[in-house]
């Protein structure tokens, strides 16, 4: 199940915009993890298939929003409390801690150009990994810094097309069921295109 809410605060001064919301989720997991080959440094692992439970005890979120002209500001913090139980192992509960940035504007009638800068912790108690570490994996898994630009261009009033290309540092949130830890990078990039059609 999933219950929330949010609440959007409209602020008496023009373009200044403040929100809250909180989020909390109730997940049975079950899957199928991929087999990893062995290497040099760790033994084969063979698939596996999971049960357990993730739950998201509870997210608090804080965001700002602020536009003046062709210039918008947008900023978000979050707290998510979690407890995992997968292989029938003791449950773990920990809080991430994530927030951003962005400024966008718009030089141009069409096209708005976009700066992010992006912050993930998967523990806020072990923002360096540590745990990770001492469980033969990277420290990386224990955060992800993603720094991004974009360019937008409004085609017409239909169509809209976005490209961005994003920096990263770390690879905190990626799934290793389904990735080699030994094959993560810590730091990595990515372009994401989009086309959308609107009605």
């Amino acid at each position: 199940y999933i219950t929330g809410g949010t609440l959007t605060f409209n602020t008496a001064v023009p373009g200044l915009r403040l929100g809250a919301s909180y989020l909390k989720v109730s997940n049975e997991l079950s899957y199928t993890t991929a087999a990893i080959p062995a290497t040099p440094a760790t033994p084969a692992t063979p698939a596996k298939s999971v049960k357990g439970a993730y739950n998201n005890k509870g997210t608090l979120i804080g965001s700002l929003e602020y536009s003046i002209g062709d210039l918008t500001l947008a900023g978000e913090y979050s707290e998510l409390r979690h407890r995992n139980e997968i292989f029938k192992g003791p449950a773990q509960e920990s809080t991430s801690q994530s927030y951003y940035g962005m400024v966008s504007y718009g030089p141009f009638e069409k096209i708005t150009l976009s700066f992010l800068y992006d912050v993930f912790y998967q523990n806020i108690s072990d923002k360096d990994g540590d745990n990770f570490v001492a469980q033969g994996k990277t420290d990386a898994l224990g955060w992800r810094k993603d720094l991004g630009f974009g360019v937008r261009y409004d085609v017409n009033s239909n169509w809209i097309l976005k490209a961005e290309y994003h920096y990263v540092d770390g690879v905190a949130q990626s799934m290793t069921a389904y990735n080699n830890v030994n094959d993560l990078e810590t730091y990595w990039n990515y372009v994401a295109l989009k086309a959308s059609f609107n009605f």
